[in-house]
């Protein structure tokens, strides 16, 4: 079964599996990697805070960010703080962005780089600016 697995995180993990028969124990070290697409797609439930990390979710780099929200007629906001805590930048989102308007803002999300998501947006389309 091919499952989404919630808590793994980029990094060396371990996954041991115990048999419920005479509870040995087999363990696997894995690295496990990001996708390095030109576009991640972030699905949410619209109703409760999300955050976002560069190097854990997606990968570094200067990418545009499109937003999905709840309510079209509302404004929402990005929040963008990267690892040391300078700079904070905003975002608004109010409407259904097209993914192939040219225009807005390019950030560069380093590693630590973490996007805020206030309630509301249920979804986020980072485009990698090549």
């Amino acid at each position: 079964k091919n499952n989404n697995v919630k808590g793994i995180k980029k990094g060396t993990t371990n996954l041991c599996i115990k048999s419920k028969y005479d509870d040995k124990q087999e363990c696997i070290t894995i690295n496990i990697g990001l996708k390095c697409l030109s576009t991640h797609t972030f699905n949410f439930s619209g109703g409760q805070t999300e955050t976002l990390t560069a190097g854990e979710n997606f990968c570094t780099g200067k990418y545009k960010i499109y937003g999905t929200v709840l309510n079209k007629s509302e404004f929402y906001t990005v929040t963008i703080r990267p690892k040391d805590g300078n700079g904070t930048d905003f975002m608004t989102i109010h409407k259904k962005e097209s993914l192939f308007n040219d225009e807005g803002t390019i950030y560069v999300l380093n590693d630590g780089t973490t996007l805020k998501m206030e309630p509301g947006i249920t979804q986020i389309k980072l485009v990698k600016v090549k």
